[in-house]
């Protein structure tokens, strides 16, 4: 970080402070770090459905990895 005396606790009681950070400029990130994570797609199924865990993870179908990188979500 290039500023870390700019780093803030609770914002709420700095938010004048934070704002003319901001207005001074650059605002923050200025640096972009490539990072990578495993994105998980939560699906509402209901409750008490039997279908949602109904076999082990060697009996999945061979396509289920496909399905499930490929579902569109809808919000």
């Amino acid at each position: 970080m290039n500023n870390p005396e700019k780093t803030i606790c609770f914002q709420n009681d700095h938010i004048p402070l934070m704002n003319s950070y901001r207005d001074a400029g650059p605002a923050y990130p200025t640096e972009v770090i490539d990072e990578f994570a495993t994105i998980t797609f939560i699906r509402d199924c209901g409750a008490d459905n039997d279908e949602v865990i109904n076999c082990p993870a060697s009996e999945l179908p061979a396509d289920f990895l496909q399905i499930c990188n490929s579902a569109e979500i809808t919000l």
